[in-house]
């Protein structure tokens, strides 16, 4: 009962008492009377200001904490199917969101309005952005309800975990109450609300647990020949129940329900032992009984299902499997290593828009330039990069089950969840598959699907092309047929590039040009730098040369004679990111070079050069990086 109310009620008993005083000085003093009616006008006047001014803000209050939760809803990401909770009992997020490391649930009233965020699995009296605003309405529908009419069933469960199971064991919707003991109300509003429907109300065990909120829900049960469903002898919970018998044992279950006579207060104990050996005797393995296997979605719930997101936007999911590929020597390894850091960091990769995560990484082969790796990227790119980086570098197998069992258990003790794993090799991570084979690679496609279900997040495989490169994956299609992100690296003498040849959502086929950067670690015992690589994006190199339009003349073929020249005789091999067996020269040893070959006053050498120089470059007879010149 509201303040306001109290001041009501307060009011109309105050004036029934002073009426009787107001009667009898009438007939003896009409003043007296008259002053006393004056008086009480004044004081109703007073409390009922004040009883709407308490209304009022309970009013404010209310649209204040509805606008909070709608604003805690609004910023939560969805859930991840992976999440712990939902692992737990075995079920979809059917529109959960992530709060913090929680998970919760929006709860309507009976108007469709926002009444509370159901935390799940916690004690939701703990936390004030999620504390009900007092519907006993307050629920959530799990699947879609077609509209008012919709003639089929409708499950009412207790708990969120019961619902999500009953209605993927069903496809039927489902409706979740806040708190067990607003099944009642829940029931009228749902007899009100879908006067068609078959309304089957979901016990939970043990029935010793039974108070007068469920004795109401009962009640209504038998008014409106709703159904009741129960759980078989020795199941506590629907989650139990899928556990042990699977899906169609829920299914069966919640099929199984009955109606209430009456007189059902008087043989009530009865009546759910029948039910109770009904269902076990349903669950036996002599039972038939057929399982639908397959909810109906309609259009507006896909509508309104949340968007898929983005690892790496346009090219990597959030969730999923991937593979970067291609034959030995394309820089595949560097290239992984570079997307790792980039995912760590939440940086740009290749000017594609990255979301930071923990990155896991199995180095697999080439261990022993791993270190050289990092220290050339940290480097070149800075020492506080990689914060949130890890490897493995010890052998592992898929197709060993203690071995995948070990990374799952090192990964759950590292509480990295719903990042991104990356295993190079695929082939060093399945000695003695035949990749050919559709039963290895499926045995080894189902090592992967198991620790992705218990990870989350990206699982990316670093993997060899075929002898035929034209085919793409080495192995059997099922691999192909199971990624949901594959990129392409290739090589062309020095140049290189990636692409992506397939994504569910992305856009394909766009080639993106990287060279390798030496970079300089340390100098070693005989005076010889220690050197590894970086990956960066290749840039147009004519805009390292000071471009002008290039003049007609005979400039560029003596500076490309010249240039030759100087390459054959050059004693510096590999800069600039060209192979290590390629000779460079200068671009001001060029220019020096050329004075007196040229046909040009001696100021004018530097300039004609740089413009033969262009040319050449956009020619593709000659390129320039870093300051350095080689062929191509």
């Amino acid at each position: 009962m509201s303040a306001g109310t109290a001041s009501t009620e307060y009011l109309v008993s105050w004036n029934l008492g002073k009426l009787c005083e107001y009667k009898r000085l009438k007939k003896t003093d009409p003043a007296a009377a008259q002053a006393l009616w004056e008086a009480n006008d004044r004081e109703n006047r007073a409390l009922g200001i004040e009883a709407d001014k308490i209304a009022e803000k309970e009013r404010v209050d209310r649209a204040e904490r509805e606008a909070r939760m709608e604003a805690v809803w609004n910023a939560c990401p969805p859930a991840p199917p992976s999440h712990p909770y939902l692992r737990k009992h075995g079920i979809k997020p059917h529109g959960a969101r992530l709060y913090g490391n929680d998970l919760i649930v929006r709860m309507n009233n009976d108007a469709g309005k926002m009444d509370s965020l159901l935390l799940l699995g916690k004690n939701n009296g703990d936390d004030a952005a999620t504390k009900s605003l007092g519907s006993p309405y307050s629920h959530c529908i799990i699947g879609d309800i077609a509209d008012p009419k919709w003639s089929g069933k409708i499950y009412i469960a207790l708990k969120y975990s019961s619902g999500a199971n009953i209605h993927e064991a069903t496809g039927a919707p489902v409706m979740v109450a806040r708190n067990p003991k607003h099944a009642f109300d829940l029931l009228v509003h749902a007899r009100q609300e879908y006067n068609h429907a078959e309304l089957i109300l979901c016990l939970e065990s043990p029935l010793t647990e039974w108070d007068d909120h469920m004795d109401e829900a009962c009640c209504a049960v038998a008014k409106f020949g709703s159904g009741l469903a129960i759980l078989p002898e020795g199941v506590n919970t629907w989650t139990e129940l899928r556990r042990r018998y699977g899906q169609k044992g829920v299914f069966i279950c919640a099929n199984n329900s009955t109606n209430l006579p009456e007189d059902w207060k008087s043989n009530f104990q009865s009546l759910m032992d029948s039910l109770k050996k009904k269902s076990s005797s349903l669950l036996a393995p002599k039972e038939t009984l057929q399982l639908r296997r397959y909810p109906l979605l309609t259009a507006t719930a896909l509508s309104e299902a949340p968007l898929a997101q983005y690892r790496v936007k346009n090219v990597f999911p959030r969730e999923g499997l991937a593979a970067i590929f291609g034959p030995p020597g394309v820089a595949k390894s560097f290239l992984a290593l570079d997307l790792a850091f980039a995912i760590s960091d939440g940086d740009d990769w290749c000017g594609y828009r990255v979301k930071e995560c923990d990155v896991l990484c199995l180095c697999l082969e080439g261990q022993g330039g791993l270190a050289q790796r990092v220290q050339a990227y940290r480097k070149h790119n800075g020492q506080d990069t990689g914060k949130r980086i890890r490897f493995i570098t010890v052998p592992f197998s898929l197709l060993c089950e203690d071995d995948v069992d070990a990374l799952i258990a090192t990964i759950k003790e590292a509480r990295i969840r719903d990042g991104v794993i990356i295993i190079d090799t695929l082939s060093a991570a399945s000695p003695g598959a035949d990749e050919n084979s559709s039963v290895d690679m499926g045995k080894l496609l189902q090592a992967l699907k198991r620790i992705h279900e218990d990870f989350g997040g990206l699982v990316i495989l670093v993997h060899h092309s075929g002898k035929d490169t034209q085919k793409g994956l080495r192995g059997h299609s099922s691999l192909l047929a199971a990624l949901d992100a594959v990129i392409e690296v290739k090589r062309d003498e020095d140049r290189r590039s990636w692409r992506l040849v397939k994504s569910k959502d992305g856009l394909d086929g766009k080639e993106h040009p990287f060279r390798l950067s030496v970079v300089e670690l340390d100098i070693d015992d005989d005076g010889d730098p220690i050197n590894s690589c970086v990956i960066e994006p290749e840039e147009r190199a004519v805009d390292s040369v000071r471009g002008v339009k290039l003049p007609k003349g005979g400039n560029q073929k003596t500076v490309y004679d010249v240039a030759g020249e100087l390459l054959r005789k050059s004693v510096h091999f590999g800069e600039g990111g060209a192979s290590a067996e390629r000779p460079c020269i200068r671009l001001d040893d060029l220019i020096a070079a050329c004075r007196g070959r040229l046909a040009v006053e001696e100021d004018r050498i530097p300039e004609r050069v740089r413009l033969a120089v262009t040319g050449l470059i956009n020619n593709g007879c000659i390129i320039f990086r870093d300051g350095w010149l080689s062929d191509p």
